[in-house]
């Protein structure tokens, strides 16, 4: 609820939206294409930047001034809300910090 109704409001008036999924992120975003059907919501979905690396995403921050959140320099390797995000073990996954404890693996927004 935290994200997933708030966004489906905020989506209704609309038939496409946009998402900032990469495939290289996790095994289960390996597949994302950059314009999919997104079937949950009957509408277009856009991943502009699927087929972005973490360097791509880096060298972008770095040449345009974009703002990072500064949990990512603190431990965590993906921010989500706080009863849902911990700092990253040694050697873990960028994403390993997300859902911890549980079988998650995505938020409910993208899926």
């Amino acid at each position: 609820m935290r994200k997933v109704a708030p966004l489906e409001k905020a989506l209704e008036p609309y038939r496409a939206w946009a998402s900032g999924l990469r495939r290289d992120e996790a095994i289960s975003r390996s597949n994302v294409r950059v314009i999919e059907w997104d079937a949950k919501r009957g509408m277009v979905k856009l991943n502009p930047i699927a087929a972005w690396t973490q360097d791509d995403v880096d060298a972008y921050i770095a040449d345009n001034g974009v703002l990072v959140n500064p949990l990512l320099s603190d431990g965590y390797g993906s921010v989500g809300c706080a009863p849902c995000t911990r700092r990253l073990l040694e050697g873990e996954d960028a994403r390993a910090g997300r859902w911890a404890g549980t079988s998650k693996i995505e938020c409910g927004l993208h899926t």
